[in-house]
Parts: structure tokens; sequence; C-alpha cells
């Protein structure tokens, strides 16, 4: 899975066939074919959705472009072997744009070849688009390449990451911005930055109140304990989760989920500010999460994996303990990041990655405890 990359250009027009039959099938949307007319290679940047977001613009942009993935992409089963076949993208570690990640973006646009990329690097968790570090407007700046930018809306909505289902809905994309490489010369990394971040705002929950719009599906709130671990009414952990179209919890608490996005009229986008609110509040360094039957792999650099530790995991203010394994906050590279529905992680610790996987483990409460050890302890 290491070395240098291949170019799949004369693979593209087939890529594109596949992508938009898929997207006719999932979101049911007609591939929008438009032509960006620039004379130099581009950094194709967009908001992250849904799974599928870089197969809707393979689909809709005419010219040839390769994608920046996760390496967890590498270990979807047959998907990963056929992205790696046809599309062959530059490979990041998850969780944003990591060193080896930014010379194999440089390289390939120095060749002559454009390259898409998610700067948030990580799909949304309640519909609203994560904040843009300032090193995506360095990188465009240091490229020389022109800036194309994508709006996803919708994707959300009908895909919701901590979901078991997705739904029946509109799924849309388009493109918010082309600036040429000669603009891009003149601005200033902020003034690139600030671009990026209007450009790529999305927030799908202030869609919904002015147009309303259905997402049917069956299930509406299974998964929700992916996300939202602390129950909205009591207040305990671990106890609220979905139950058919139902948020529900030991202490009677009974929220509808209902075809626009909303569990008991609150959106997740609030239940989920909500949450986080509760626990910076009452975080302190007596705090203490664990979850039994989790799985911890090694990633190696030419992204295979090893099994390092199956059991309970436990996290407290300022480490996550496995066994005699000890991953201290103090040396993570970034925030862990999460994967697929939240239950699937990513940590990254000095030159060592390790994934961290489990069955119905809600992750994101790791993640609270290391943004809330990095504000207040670092």
């Amino acid at each position: 899975m290491s070395g240098k990359r291949v170019d799949k250009r004369n693979w593209h027009w087939f890529v594109r066939f596949i992508a938009g039959c898929f997207i006719r099938v999932v979101f049911r949307r007609k591939p929008r074919r438009t032509s960006l007319s620039l004379d130099t290679p581009f950094i194709l940047l967009s908001n992250h959705q849904t799974s599928f977001d870089a197969g809707i613009m393979i689909a809709d942009i005419d010219e040839y472009f390769v994608p920046v993935a996760s390496e967890h992409v590498l270990h979807i089963p047959f998907l990963g072997k056929l992205v790696k076949l046809l599309i062959d993208p530059i490979i990041v570690m998850k969780g944003g744009i990591k060193v080896r990640g930014v010379s194999g973006i440089l390289k390939t646009l120095r060749r002559g070849t454009s390259v898409m990329m998610h700067p948030e690097g990580t799909r949304t968790y309640d519909g609203t688009t994560f904040s843009i570090g300032e090193e995506t407007g360095k990188l465009v700046k240091h490229s020389g390449a022109a800036l194309v930018t994508f709006r996803m809306q919708g994707g959300y909505l009908a895909m919701p990451r901590w979901a078991d289902y997705r739904r029946k809905g509109p799924v849309t994309g388009d493109i918010a911005g082309i600036y040429s490489a000669q603009e891009i010369g003149k601005m200033s990394v902020s003034e690139i930055t600030d671009i990026i971040r209007r450009d790529l705002y999305q927030d799908d929950y202030a869609m919904q109140e002015s147009r309303r719009i259905r997402y049917r599906g069956r299930n509406r709130a299974e998964g929700i304990e992916n996300l939202i671990f602390i129950c909205p009414s009591c207040r305990s952990t671990g106890t609220f989760h979905g139950e058919g179209n139902y948020g529900v919890c030991s202490c009677g608490a009974r929220m509808y989920c209902d075809e626009y996005g909303y569990f008991g009229g609150v959106s997740v986008r609030d239940m989920n500010a909500d949450m986080t609110g509760y626990f910076r509040k009452t975080y302190s360094r007596d705090i203490e999460f664990s979850d039994d039957n989790a799985v911890i792999q090694i990633i190696n650099d030419d992204y295979t994996r090893e099994t390092l530790y199956r059991g309970r995991i436990n996290g407290y203010y300022d480490r996550i303990t496995a066994g005699e394994n000890v991953f201290m906050f103090s040396d993570f590279n970034d925030s862990p990041d999460l994967m697929d529905n939240g239950t699937k992680g990513c940590i990254s610790a000095g030159s060592m990655h390790f994934v961290i996987t489990g069955n119905r483990i809600n992750l994101y409460k790791y993640v609270l405890l290391y943004e809330e050890f990095k504000k207040n302890f670092r």
C-alpha cells in the first residue's frame, strides 16, 4: 500500500461513470457536469458530510483530480482495493493534513495534477461544518495552485454520522467559488483562510429551519448513542440510546426522532451543544470513563495494522489506559479523531498511530476528554 502514486487519469471516465450511477441510486441525484475552465492545477476543497462526498464531486466536475483520503479507506472490505486500483488517492492519517499528506499533495500539484480534500479532516457530527485551521490557507498559498470550493448540503440529514441507517432525502452539492492561481497569489494566508471558511460553512439544521425537508427512513434514532453519551434528561452517562424512532433512557426519557432530524423537537446540533456544555461544566481531574471489548491496533508505515490490545479501556483527565498500555494526552500530536459512525477512532502520538475500535463504544467522550485537557492543562 506504500510507494509512489500511480496516475489513474486513463480510468477517470470509468470512475466518473460508476460515481454517477452510484449517486443516482443512493441520493437520487443527477450529476451536474461542470467544467471549471482553469488553465492551472487546482485544489478542490469541500465540507465533509457523507462517506460519498468525493464521489459526488467526481461525478459533477469534468476535470480530473486526485482525492486525499484517510488510511482507513484502504481497510474497507472490497471498496478499499477498488479505490486503490481505480483512483490511488493520496493517503493521510485520520484527523487532518499531516506532513506526509502535505508532501503528497504538493508533489501531485507540481506534476500538473489537481487535488481534492476535506480540510475539516473528518465528517460533521451534527450537521455543522467544523472549524478550519489556517494551515489549510497556508497550503493553498504555498501550492501556487488555483482554489475551488464546493459546499455540500443535506448530506448530514440523509446520512447522519452517528446513525445506523441512512435516510431518503435531497443531498445537494454546488461550487461555491473559483479563484485563479493569480488571484490566490495576491491574497494573504488569512484572506484565503477566511474565504475557505465562508465558502465551506454549512449548517443543515439552519437549512431545515427555513425549508422543512423530510428525510424518510426507518429506525431513525438508532445509533444516537454513538454521539450523545449523556442523557439530556437525567444527565447519567451511557444510558441514553436509540430504539427504533425513539431516543430512550432508563430514567424514562423518550424523545421521538422525526423525519426532519429532530429529537422531541430538539436538533442533534443543539443536543450536542447542550451535552458538551454540561461536560465542560462538570469536567474535573476526577473524571473517568470506561468501555469494555475495545480493540487497539498499531498502524504501520505501510498502513497495515497489528493488534496491540483487546479488552477494557479507561479514560481519565490526562490519559487513556488499556491494560498496561498508557496513552498520555500530553504525547498526542492532535485531537483523537473518529471514523465511520463514531465507534472507531485514531490516535497519533509521536511517530506512532493507533486505531481504537469496539462494538457500541462511544469514542466521542474520549475526544472531549483530550480537548478539555489541552485547554486546561497543556
